[in-house]
């Protein structure tokens, strides 16, 4: 062997060895993770088949690839930042939207009323679509291209793969809208809501991603009322409940939400307020989401109690 073709493949060995993985940066390692949080990776959990497969040939882990990733998202959202795909993601946390892993079994989504219900209906005619509605709408602002072909194969094929009939969520519903503000009269638990605030709010507001901003100081101007009003979507929400008292909160229409709720709102805020300048403050703020990007807590998800714990963890300590 010439000296010349040993020292190229001493210098072949020593880059391998130098780059675990194929060569891989130091940087990729925290690719997944989202600043000082890393609840929801922005990259499929490691296991034994993603870490071998080509997910090319492989639908299941390529889906899987969509489902915790940011390929059809251009706000830092992926779906499982919303929507758990297992048990354990829910883990002493309330996720703001339905289980993924409970939507195969359930098929059935949006659905508006019992009419639809019992005919089988519903806004989305598959889980591929229902997905492509978060998609399109301002959560992943992605609107040029949404899920299809080979992709959406694979991301009904991982759909099926993490399907439980025994999710709580499971069986077909009509979404519980909430119609009012918490009642008046429920005593903040302080301790329930920093759970909620850690397991639930902190996944997209303390995870680093662009366009939404962090919860911290919050009570320097905004309250508890606000806060609250602002969760279940009340029409003027900073206004309406500036300087109001808990103690003397009375219940209210929530137009909004219900609207909200029936799909009605989102187009408007993909195509009227796409950059979500001229907000409910009156900011120019161009962040990336819309104010009304965050989706209504039904209240199967949030309870009154949940709403006023949480509002009043988050003013009061953070």
């Amino acid at each position: 062997m010439t000296k010349a073709l040993s020292a190229f493949l001493l210098c072949g060995l020593l880059l391998l060895t130098a780059c675990p993985g194929g060569g891989d940066s130091g940087d990729s390692a925290d690719a997944g993770k989202s600043g000082s949080t890393d609840i929801v990776a922005q990259t499929p959990p490691a296991d034994d088949a993603t870490d071998t497969m080509d997910t090319a040939a492989d639908p299941v882990a390529r889906g899987k690839e969509i489902y915790f990733g940011t390929d059809y998202s251009n706000t830092g959202l992926s779906c499982a930042h919303c929507h758990a795909a297992s048990p354990e993601d829910e883990a002493n946390g309330k996720l703001i939207a339905h289980t993924g892993y409970g939507a195969v079994s359930r098929g059935s989504w949006k659905n508006t009323d019992q009419a639809m219900l019992d005919a089988g209906e519903g806004r989305a005619t598959s889980v591929v679509d229902a997905a492509n509605k978060c998609v399109g709408a301002p959560y992943m602002a992605h609107k040029e291209q949404l899920i299809e072909g080979s992709d959406a194969d694979a991301l009904a094929a991982y759909m099926d793969s993490i399907a439980d009939e025994s999710a709580w969520d499971a069986a077909a519903f009509v979404i519980e809208v909430q119609r009012s503000m918490p009642v008046a009269g429920l005593t903040p638990d302080m301790e329930n809501g920093e759970r909620i605030y850690e397991n639930t709010c902190e996944r997209c507001h303390d995870a680093g991603i662009e366009g939404i901003e962090e919860l911290h100081g919050l009570g320097e101007w905004m309250t508890p009322m606000q806060l609250m009003g602002k969760i279940r979507k009340m029409p003027d929400w900073y206004n309406a409940y500036e300087g109001v008292e808990y103690a003397s909160l009375s219940s209210h229409s929530l137009d909004r939400a219900v609207a909200w709720m029936l799909g009605s709102t989102v187009a408007h805020a993909q195509e009227a307020n796409p950059c979500g300048e001229h907000n409910d403050l009156g900011s120019d703020d161009h962040t990336v989401f819309s104010e009304d990007a965050m989706p209504f807590f039904a209240s199967d998800i949030l309870s009154d109690q949940d709403v006023v714990d949480v509002a009043h963890f988050i003013i009061e300590n953070e």
